[in-house]
């Protein structure tokens, strides 16, 4: 919660929180949207601010525990009576009231209760603020979307690009275009999920990645103890959802993966 816009924050606490028109459930968090005006230069933004109750006690530890690394800091450089860099000190002065020497030396300090109260009450809430007019669902949609290209190029941990393990740059090149192509048809696996899950709003638990390409994987054809391939078990609901959502039938899945078992019985009765 930046300063800049925490005031509009603390505008709008208890306000939404609550609302069912405002929980978006594809990301289990409540949203509204405010226009306003927060950098002085006369233009409206659009302020979309979000609550998750699930981040509020892992949030307030983590502050907990910075207040208390930073106490722990002043009462180091009050008992040593050393000249501190009042820049550095930026952060902390929001939430301690500091008394200091001509010569920048701490004299006193304590505890800005109002300023702690006030931040451990925005746990569990963020923001984002937008040009364009929109829900908060579309502009948490999009950063989403967004957030997720930008793991795949930093951190490649999806594409298991994190360790490359290649000793010469043809290969490493080689590897990196998989990985850009690889990408490109997760994209657009995101998007037709996105889309069927915007349809049938409610299952969105269906229309993941995680959760959608292992289930995908698990329509195979198999071969039969009379030697013959054919499809391994009948198409469940979910895969039929999941299908769907690529404009595939069940009677469509079913014609691919015939096919398939034909051609592999062919083969095996050439190989015989």
């Amino acid at each position: 919660c930046k300063r800049f816009i925490r005031d509009d924050f603390l505008s709008v606490l208890q306000s939404f929180e609550t609302i069912p028109e405002c929980f978006i459930e594809k990301f289990k968090v409540y949203g509204t949207t405010k226009e306003i005006e927060i950098f002085g230069d006369g233009k409206k933004r659009y302020a979309h601010f979000y609550y998750r109750s699930a981040k509020i006690e892992r949030e307030q530890d983590a502050f907990r525990t910075q207040l208390a690394g930073w106490e722990k800091a002043l009462e180091k450089k009050h008992a040593s009576k050393e000249k501190v860099d009042r820049r550095s000190m930026r952060n902390i002065e929001f939430y301690f009231n500091i008394e200091y020497s001509a010569e920048n030396v701490i004299l006193n300090y304590s505890r800005n209760r109002e300023e702690i109260i006030k931040e451990l009450s925005l746990a569990g809430y963020f923001a984002i603020i937008t040009y364009d007019k929109m829900s908060a669902e579309t502009a948490l949609l999009i950063y989403k979307s967004r957030d997720v290209n930008e793991k795949l190029n930093m951190y490649k941990t999806f594409l298991g690009g994190k360790s490359y393990r290649i000793h010469d740059n043809e290969h490493l090149t080689g590897k990196a275009f998989v990985t850009f192509i690889a990408m490109i048809i997760r994209q657009s696996i995101y998007l037709h999920l996105n889309e069927a899950a915007t349809k049938d709003r409610g299952e969105w638990e269906y229309y993941s990645i995680p959760m959608a390409i292992p289930e995908l994987g698990k329509i195979a054809v198999t071969r039969l103890p009379n030697g013959n391939y054919a499809l391994r078990r009948p198409l469940t609901k979910r895969q039929k959802r999941i299908l769907s959502a690529f404009k595939i039938s069940e009677k469509k899945a079913i014609e691919i993966c015939a096919k398939k078992a034909e051609e592999l019985n062919a083969n095996y009765a050439e190989d015989a």
